[in-house]
């Protein structure tokens, strides 16, 4: 008798509320578990019901993603043809878009695709097409990243030497610093450190420079390099933050978690009162704000209760002094807000988070926290604190996100007991079917077969 909790017994009850579903989204993750689980009759008539679901969709944007989302599953589990009828159906959409910025987007959605079938013909060939140096040089970072993900060390720096070239030709200092910084993230996730400093020390402006090394000290960090990861931090510190246009406080935040991580606590705990200190000095109200809800979530996730306490006050103080005529930098603040309640959740406080996510005014803002909030509950195995947000998600969309990253977690916990009667009690056949085939592919790695 099959195990009722088998990756098999799953994918089959995905099928069976999956049945009354078009979505092809939905449908082509569906064949994914199935061709995961070796169900070949199965996935491949998902995957052809996938494909005539995306053909059948009026709005030509939601067409393209569709059909990006079915041509990855075709190209995973090695169905060439319909990888390439999909990448040409979601090309058409490109085709009619004359929005420069619409365009490159959807060119990144493309080529990330192309990547991770292991088209290097077509990334490249969508890359080559923007003309655009700066959306150019954007593109290749998000295309790299994905090479890296997949383990391609050899296509993951083509496309980084290709997205360099575009962004030295940019004649714009700042941006060429920017999109160099996403670059220096890239080689150091791939973990060629060497690469991604002698990046690093090639950047002109001071904040894009020093938040270089620091992505850079994070990833040594996670590779246990910690005497790589010393010296790198050194080099960020030693960027002066008087000759930064921006970023003081969270170059501060970023150094005292690294230097945490490092096992330096007492440097820390300097960069953390450096913060505060940087936080009490501006003069502009919401400006003092926003630095110290920001600084509250950094000392909740480095364990400094105490201290975020202290900065939530000081907030509240700031808030009380604002003007009553509303500045348009306001909705910068309700987001911070937002990543608080994530922490205050991290930290073990679900009441303070549930209080501050309550009190956030904006209801995509208040969605977001909430969401965050079930995910940080799902992270630490509180599946039945996270399960009891669930309510809260009013928008479909943020709810399967949530629904998703609960069950994978749960899935993967060392107590799954539960996992079913929670996957039972969900109210609709989609939220069901997604939890079912989100626990399979958490369980189950994909093959890297490729177009």
């Amino acid at each position: 008798m099959q195990a009722v909790t088998s990756p098999a017994w799953w994918t089959k009850r995905a099928a069976i509320d999956a049945a009354a579903i078009t979505d092809p989204r939905l449908l082509a993750r569906l064949a994914d578990a199935q061709a995961r689980v070796g169900d070949a009759g199965a996935w491949r008539k998902s995957l052809d019901l996938a494909e005539r679901g995306a053909a059948q969709i009026p709005d030509a944007k939601k067409q393209c993603e569709a059909y990006l989302a079915v041509a990855e599953v075709c190209a995973a589990t090695g169905e060439r043809n319909g990888y390439l009828r999909c990448i040409k159906a979601a090309r058409r959409y490109l085709e009619q878009s004359t929005d420069i910025v619409e365009r490159s987007t959807t060119s990144q959605f493309i080529a990330v695709a192309q990547a991770a079938a292991g088209d290097t013909e077509g990334w490249n060939a969508t890359v080559q097409e923007i003309a655009n140096l700066h959306f150019r040089a954007d593109i290749c970072i998000a295309v790299a990243q994905t090479l890296v993900a997949a383990g391609d060390k050899k296509q993951y720096q083509q496309a980084a030497q290709l997205g360099q070239q575009a962004a030295a030709a940019l004649n714009e200092p700042m941006a060429t610093s920017m999109l160099l910084r996403g670059f220096v993230a890239v080689h150091a996730k791939a973990g060629d450190f060497e690469a991604a400093g002698a990046l690093a020390d090639s950047i002109r402006e001071p904040t894009w420079k020093a938040m270089a090394y620091a992505s850079i000290a994070d990833e040594q960090i996670k590779a246990a390099d910690l005497e790589g990861a010393k010296k790198t931090i050194a080099k960020a510190e030693a960027v002066p933050l008087g000759q930064m246009v921006w970023g003081e406080m969270e170059l501060l935040m970023s150094l005292a978690a690294l230097e945490d991580a490092a096992g330096n606590k007492p440097a820390s705990d300097q960069l953390l009162k450096s913060a505060h200190e940087r936080a009490d000095a501006y003069i502009n109200s919401l400006k003092k704000a926003v630095a110290h809800v920001e600084l509250a979530a950094t000392q909740l996730r480095l364990g400094d209760k105490a201290g975020a306490a202290e900065s939530i006050k000081s907030a509240e103080a700031s808030r009380a002094t604002m003007p009553s005529t509303r500045p348009v930098e306001l909705d910068l603040l309700p987001g911070k807000y937002s990543a608080l309640a994530m922490a205050q959740a991290a930290s073990g406080d679900l009441a303070a988070a549930r209080a501050t996510a309550k009190a956030i005014s904006q209801p995509e803002l208040r969605l977001i926290a909430y969401a965050g909030i079930a995910r940080e509950l799902a992270a630490a195995s509180r599946f039945d604190a996270a399960v009891s947000l669930i309510g809260e998600m009013r928008g479909p969309e943020t709810r399967l996100a949530v629904v998703r990253a609960i069950a994978a977690r749960w899935a993967r916990s060392a107590n799954p007991q539960g996992l079913m009667q929670w996957m039972e009690s969900l109210p609709t056949p989609l939220d069901r079917a997604e939890a079912c085939i989100e626990i399979v592919l958490s369980l189950l790695p994909r093959s890297p077969r490729q177009p």
